[in-house]
């Protein structure tokens, strides 16, 4: 598998006064995802450090404009970390510097939560009880049951659980912010300092954090290692804390984890060992734990290219049951001094194609990458950004780009929001349910089901099937991308570039095409099709439909019912079906059939072919030389089951039995002979004997009594 881009890179921040430094990024329920960042710019909240953010569509457009994080404004905000909620909203958590304007070793965390919007809900909150000392490092993880978790570094003396140096607690709260747990502690080992928390949520409702430990009470003596803990559902731990790193020469820093689909866990770090593989500088490792959170396998290491140093990796888990890695590669390639790089692994840990380097700026330096995989199974990294581009060259940016690892078509089910994805280059599924949906195929033969919202669905190339269950639905194709079909429970104009339209249901619905040549079929209800330009192919199906062929040489079928049915520009084929039909040709050469059931047919201007086959017709050819034909018995009829043909112009028109009689004769006003195939014409009323027994086996009426010849007729 190659990564693809399905985004050019972005600049995330908006405003570009100052520096946007340390972003996280989460992909929200519906799709879409916000990144949150610091920024320096003092015109934001008038303090030294603000919170921003940003919410983005799937497509990697912004959904509204940036906006403000914090309320609380004094010192500095910073440091933020991001998570969605199951509802589509999201939270944010972060270092708040207020509290050292009078001490300068306080610091506090806050969090804020927010509407799928944007919008806040309630008031800040800070997270901590134990508010003496400085907190720091949060980050946040969504559990299974909706609830958070939030661990953070805390330092102080009033920490009843580990009084030396650095360690790390952790609270579950609500959805709404408010505590469910008290603050707990994370690490069992109460020696050295535990920094750098980071948490994973597990299927099973639980956690699993990591973080890097310096006590050297694991097995680690030589600096930095790192160590992870499981927890259950209600924050009880259900082992002690394990040395996830078996290289245990110089330091293993940084840390990142993630759960896969399967519940295993992954983790990555730094190593600046100088083994496995990597003798030069530091690399990336990884290790793939149980569910139950026990090593399996040896360490992995991540990244092919060895030169220089590998660092500050990110870790997602894919929708295949794989993972994605991206970091920070410390060797000049693309003529910077390092770039953001990402590899994709199988669930057991094998490589997936080639690394892939993400940025496409080559100047200045790119830091911090955090990667998360969105709701439609793409991949977000953002990063900072130091090239001082036109597009923001004031000092540090923020970006990001969305990456494709993708090997095969996606089935997403809707919900009751505004879902807003984007497929891949197979066969997708996409369903949105209620709220008003953005789905994008992308490449391949895709289904596309809007739901009850007013949806804006986008095929792209293949040959794609929309299902619209609302007036208010956008269908979006572009020229050339496959012959695409509309499944419409309500009225629908087909859109630009959409060739084919279904209407479902029972409805009395209305159909219309565009300029493109259209295959409409209508329901069981009283349709309306119209086709507009374009050689079209109309079906009426059950019901009274009214069939309109617009411009173009059209093909009309008014099926089951009592249809009527006009061919208007072209040279049109018209047929009635089942039912008493209603025919009209229009200013062209029209083919009308009338069908089963007593037919109207008018072939207006234009040379036209009419046929009324079975039941009573009544057909009127109108301007130029029409023909009427009869082509079986069955067609034909006598006395009040014969047809009528009200406006004959012997010497212009032909009726033309050529199909009925093989060889015909036709012997004027005279008495049949007991002569199979004479035809005869008397008092308006043309008659035929087919097997030659002396009686008529066939009549046609033509109204007004036109004096006819042999020339009038096509044996």
């Amino acid at each position: 598998m190659t990564i693809t881009f399905s985004s050019p890179e972005i600049l995330v921040n908006g405003a570009i006064a100052g520096d946007q430094n340390l972003p996280s990024v989460a992909a929200l329920a519906d799709g879409r995802f916000i990144v949150v960042w610091e920024t320096s710019d003092a015109s934001i909240d008038g303090s030294l450090q603000a919170i921003r953010g940003q919410i983005f569509h799937a497509d990697g457009s912004r959904a509204g404009a940036e906006f403000l994080i914090n309320t609380t404004t004094a010192q500095g905000q910073r440091s933020p970390s991001v998570t969605a909620l199951r509802d589509g909203g999201f939270v944010v958590s972060w270092v708040d510097d207020s509290a050292t304007l009078t001490d300068p070793t306080d610091r506090d965390l806050r969090s804020q939560v927010f509407t799928p919007a944007g919008g806040r809900i309630g008031a800040e909150l800070t997270i901590p009880f134990y508010t003496a000392g400085s907190q720091a490092a949060v980050d946040m993880a969504t559990l299974a049951d909706g609830r958070i978790v939030m661990v953070w570094e805390h330092a102080g003396p009033d920490d009843p659980d580990d009084d030396y140096s650095n360690g790390l607690r952790m609270r579950v709260v609500n959805a709404d912010g408010t505590a469910a747990t008290a603050d707990l502690p994370v690490n069992g080992i109460y020696f050295g300092n535990q920094d750098r928390p980071r948490v994973t949520a597990l299927p099973d409702g639980g956690w699993f954090v990591v973080w890097q430990d310096d006590s050297g009470l694991t097995g680690d003596l030589s600096g930095q290692a790192i160590h992870g803990r499981r927890f259950s559902a209600n924050g009880t731990a259900l082992a002690p804390e394990i040395l996830i790193n078996a290289t245990t020469a110089n330091s293993q820093m940084s840390p990142a984890v993630t759960a896969l689909r399967d519940g295993r866990i992954v983790v990555v770090w730094d190593d600046i060992s100088g083994t496995g593989g990597d003798a030069q500088g530091s690399g990336i490792k990884a290790r793939i734990l149980s569910a139950g959170g026990t090593a399996e396998g040896t360490e992995i290491l991540v990244n092919t290219t060895t030169a220089g140093s590998q660092t500050r990796a990110s870790v997602t888990a894919l929708a295949d049951g794989g993972f994605l890695v991206a970091w920070v590669d410390v060797n000049g390639r693309q003529g910077s001094g390092d770039v953001i790089v990402a590899q994709a692994f199988a669930a057991d840990g094998t490589r997936i194609g080639a690394e892939t380097v993400i940025n496409t700026g080559t100047a200045g330096a790119q830091l911090n990458p955090i990667a998360r995989t969105l709701a439609d199974g793409r991949v977000v990294i953002t990063w900072e950004d130091f090239s001082q581009s036109p597009d923001d060259p004031s000092g540090w940016a923020v970006r990001a780009r969305i990456v494709d690892p993708r090997e095969s078509g996606i089935d997403l089910a809707g919900t009751a929001r505004g879902d807003d994805w984007f497929g891949t280059g197979f066969a997708d599924r996409l369903r949105g349910a209620g709220g008003n949906d953005t789905l994008r195929g992308a490449a391949g033969n895709d289904l596309i089901d809007g739901g009850s919202g007013a949806d804006r669905m986008i095929g792209g190339a293949g040959n794609d099937t929309y299902r619209v269950e609302n007036t208010q639905d956008r269908v979006i194709e572009s020229a050339g991308e496959g012959r695409d079909l509309v499944r419409a429970s309500v009225s629908h104009r087909l859109a630009a570039h959409v060739e084919n339209l279904v209407l479902a249901g029972d409805g009395a619905l209305n159909g219309t095409g565009n300029a493109l040549a259209n295959r409409m079929t209508g329901g069981t209800g009283d349709n309306r099709l119209n086709g507009a330009a374009g050689n079209d192919v109309l079906r009426g199906g059950a019901g009274r439909d009214v069939i309109l062929g617009g411009l173009g040489r059209d093909t009309l079928s008014g099926d089951r019912g009592h249809d009527r049915l006009a061919g208007a520009g072209g040279a049109d084929r018209l047929t009635g079906g089942d039912g008493n039909d209603t025919l009209r040709g229009g200013a062209r050469d029209d083919v009308l059939i009338g069908g089963k059931g007593r037919d109207r047919l008018q072939g207006d201007a234009g040379r036209d072919l009419m046929i009324g086959d079975r039941g009573a017709d009544r057909m009127t050819g109108g301007a130029g030389a029409d023909t009427f034909q009869f082509r079986t018995l069955a067609e034909t009829g006598r006395g009040a089951a014969r047809d009528v043909i009200t406006d004959f112009r012997p010497g212009e028109d032909r009726i033309d039995l050529s199909r009925l009689l093989r060889d015909g004769e036709f012997i004027a006003a005279r008495a049949f002979t007991d002569t199979a195939g004479e035809v005869r014409y008397s008092d308006g009323i043309l008659q035929g004997d087919i097997d030659g027994d002396g009686g008529d086996d066939f009549q046609i009426r033509l109204t007004g009594r036109p004096a006819i010849s042999a020339d009038d007729i096509l044996f």
